[in-house]
């Protein structure tokens, strides 16, 4: 799936430094924060268009996933990590060094404005390719589905969600009366798209990382929460 992309985001933001666990953390709140975005553009378009034939357990998940995501993200790492004891250095790495993650609203205001403009544009994306294909979806069911075959794509059984993408087209788009041969062609063209979005990227990657130093987490001995929101909202 994505896994190996983001250990290597985090070993480049890592660098040389010693805090590699903090930049693990930025990385996974990315994903994390961009999963609940994700699966809340789902969640309001199902809400929005309830006359499609969708599996009742989408319709339920659609208004129990706003709430529980916002009440896991705020809640749910304070709460656990009181089972250690006060002095646990995972303790106090998430109560004190990663605390702007569920404090400071306005890089989490910031950072989810980021992301669903970013879904955005991958999900108007599948409609261009849709279009090209002369594939006839209603616009806004792009919406409830893409979400979801997303998020099933993120499970690490495949290479970059290729099989769980195509099935899932398959699947929903068979539900609007899509022929099944044209929503495999959709599929598999936006596993193209993605493939070589992926490439270009890590070429970029590769000659930005050549060109200068990785961007700092600031001082390896330095806890202070203020220095960590700058690197998490940069």
């Amino acid at each position: 799936s994505t896994v190996a992309g983001d250990i290597g985001r985090a070993l480049f933001l890592a660098g040389n430094q010693r805090r590699k666990a903090l930049a693990f953390t930025t990385v996974i709140a990315d994903r994390g924060l961009g999963f609940i975005v994700l699966s809340w553009i789902g969640a309001f378009a199902i809400l929005m268009q309830p006359g499609y034939r969708l599996p009742a357990l989408l319709y339920y998940g659609a208004w129990v996933i706003p709430p529980a995501t916002l009440l896991g993200w705020l809640l749910g790492p304070p709460l656990v990590v009181r089972v250690f004891a006060p002095s646990n250095r995972w303790r106090e790495l998430v109560e004190r060094d990663l605390a702007p993650y569920w404090r400071d609203f306005g890089l989490l205001t910031r950072t989810s404005l980021v992301a669903f403009v970013f879904h955005s544009m991958q999900i108007i994306t599948q409609v261009f390719l849709a279009w090209a294909l002369g594939v006839q979806v209603p616009f806004w069911y792009f919406f409830i589905f893409i979400p979801v075959v997303n998020i099933a794509g993120m499970a690490p059984i495949s290479f970059s969600g290729i099989g769980i993408r195509e099935y899932g087209y398959m699947y929903f788009l068979a539900k609007i009366g899509v022929a099944r041969h044209a929503a495999v062609a959709l599929g598999l063209l936006s596993s193209v798209v993605v493939l070589v979005a992926g490439l270009t990227g890590g070429l970029v990657f590769l000659l930005w990382k050549a060109e200068g130093p990785a961007p700092s987490l600031g001082d390896a001995t330095s806890t202070s929460p203020d220095r960590i929101t700058t690197t998490s909202s940069e």
